[in-house]
């Protein structure tokens, strides 16, 4: 449970968010709550931490991340590449407005397909892959997946078990699949962020 405080500084995130593609500073959620002391800020925003709705990395500004929303929906982390991987999501884009536990449980996100690498698994760009968040995954499961090596970056692709390691592997064979060994796993070079349990897809 939050406190009303704590739900209007999360409202005005959410909302900030949703407006300008990136988070607010201290300073103008203090102008924008009523309260004049930025410390009392900080505060709600540690205590909104501890209780899992955000994440503030230490050391930078406009770093708050959301990581729950208030409202019944399940939340859209920006595109995930389903082709070259790039920068994997770092914002919350929207809210689709089903139950999680329509999904099967809280734990649920979704991700902007961009690209064509999955094109053979029904998967198309614009679609929006619901992904059940999980570090790890069976042989032959679709996974959104983290890459760390140069720079984190992330895709989506079939996970295949293969030599004490595993492949992610496209669903169209002009890409490439690339095989991470144990060592790999273990420095933390390739993470499974979770995986993929639905698809949602607009016809307009």
């Amino acid at each position: 449970m939050i406190t009303e405080r704590q739900k209007k500084v999360l409202t005005f995130i959410e909302q900030y968010l949703k407006e300008h593609s990136i988070p607010p500073t201290i300073k103008e959620i203090a102008e924008a709550v009523g309260l004049r002391s930025v410390s009392s800020v900080y505060d709600l925003l540690k205590r909104l931490e501890k209780k899992g709705y955000i994440s503030m990395p230490s050391g930078r500004r406009r770093s708050i991340r959301l990581l729950k929303s208030t409202m019944v929906g399940i939340p859209i982390f920006g595109h995930i590449p389903a082709g070259e991987p790039k920068i994997p999501w770092d914002k919350v884009e929207d809210l689709i407005p089903i139950d999680p536990k329509y999904f099967g449980g809280e734990k649920v996100f979704g991700l902007r397909v961009a690209g064509d690498s999955m094109i053979e698994a029904g998967i198309f760009d614009g679609d929006v892959a619901i992904i059940r968040e999980q570090p790890f995954a069976q042989s032959g499961n679709i996974v959104a997946a983290i890459l760390t090596d140069p720079e984190p970056h992330a895709t989506l692709k079939y996970l295949y078990q293969k030599n004490g390691g595993f492949t992610l592997t496209p669903a169209n064979p002009k890409y490439k699949e690339q095989f991470f060994t144990a060592e790999d796993i273990a420095l933390g070079k390739v993470i499974v962020a979770g995986r993929l349990i639905g698809l949602i897809r607009k016809y307009l």
